[in-house]
């Protein structure tokens, strides 16, 4: 999907994990982080965290709430015909 609001919460979603939860030393911390996002994404955005991430639920419970599973988040549009020079 190259277009659309969801396009934008992924890529915040990602930039709050690289900028701030790449600091982060122990899953504790992590763990509390991932509990943020999942609030601030439906408050701040309305949207939510699960659905907008469902590609990533590996354990297919329907919820995207494990530190493994958000590991999987990478952000690119390189293939996206905008994207082209």
């Amino acid at each position: 999907e190259c277009e659309g609001t969801q396009r934008y919460v992924r890529l915040w979603i990602h930039e709050m994990l690289r900028v701030f939860g790449d600091r982060l030393v122990d899953d504790t911390d992590r763990n509390w982080m991932l509990c943020k996002l999942r609030e601030q994404t439906k408050t701040t955005f309305q949207v939510s965290f699960d659905d907008l991430l469902r590609h990533l639920d590996s354990n297919m419970d329907g919820r995207v709430d494990t530190l493994d599973e958000i590991r999987g988040l990478f952000f690119s549009d390189m293939l996206c015909p905008v994207a082209l020079p």
